[in-house]
């Protein structure tokens, strides 16, 4: 059920053609798929499926812009594209073309994240890996956690006209998986909002380990009610709504 603003935005939302909802629906897939092999503790997976998302979803606002800005190559011809029969615009590309033709260059931290699964993926993918180490591993899904939590930011937050309000609550629903399953992707949340966690306890307010997520971050805030003579107490944990 959706709220009157999340309503009005809904209404407002541009109407997105066959080819951007097409990318969206692929990458989404791919992130579902990245998810689902990290529950199933098979983290080379993991980096592969979740890479495949970000190329993908990175490109859904410049086929918004135009299809032609997802293509390489001098002769670009439509029905080549609608065939699957072109050259697709390398990584390095879509980012140059998010800045200088969008204006929308990509935070230079995202990036930073972002090249670190770039890197892991390659690794995984031009080379034979029989098994990572514990601490390849740890590391591996850390920096992935990370770009993570990067990508949705970007989803939910930078380009939420494009994605809609249904899509961003599944995006929200899907983050709330990752921050109850995944300790590498709740600290990484919670490395977000540490100041105001920070800020809390400065301010005497008691910080206690959400029995979801796993990280401190519960807190329980008083609020003065209608009544005088009673108060209001909420207990929530600011890694999952902050």
């Amino acid at each position: 059920m959706l709220d009157d603003d999340e309503a009005d935005q809904a209404h407002r939302a541009p109407e997105l053609s066959p080819d951007v909802q097409a990318l969206i629906n692929n990458g989404l897939e791919f992130l579902d798929k990245a998810r689902e092999e990290l529950e199933a503790a098979k983290p080379k997976f993991s980096v592969v499926s979740f890479w495949t998302a970000v190329e993908i979803l990175l490109k859904v606002p410049l086929v918004h812009e135009h299809w032609t800005l997802a293509c390489s190559g001098k002769k670009i011809v439509r029905s080549k594209y609608v065939a699957g029969d072109f050259q697709s615009v390398t990584y390095d590309e879509t980012c140059a073309r998010l800045g200088d033709i969008l204006e929308k260059p990509l935070p230079r931290e995202t990036m930073a994240f972002f090249d670190k699964v770039r890197q892991h993926r390659n690794r995984v993918v031009h080379f034979y890996h029989p098994s990572f180490s514990d601490a390849e591993q740890e590391q591996i899904q850390r920096e992935q956690a990370d770009a993570w939590f990067a990508l949705n930011r970007l989803m939910r937050d930078d380009w939420k006209s494009l994605f809609g309000v249904r899509l961003r609550q599944k995006l929200a629903g899907n983050e709330t998986m990752m921050l109850r399953g995944n300790e590498f992707y709740a600290a990484a949340r919670l490395r977000q909002i540490q100041s105001e966690v920070d800020s809390l306890v400065r301010n005497n307010v008691d910080v206690h380990e959400c029995y979801q997520c796993k990280q401190k971050a519960s807190v329980t805030l008083t609020e003065p009610d209608v009544d005088p003579r009673y108060v209001l107490q909420n207990t929530t944990c600011l890694n999952r709504h902050g």
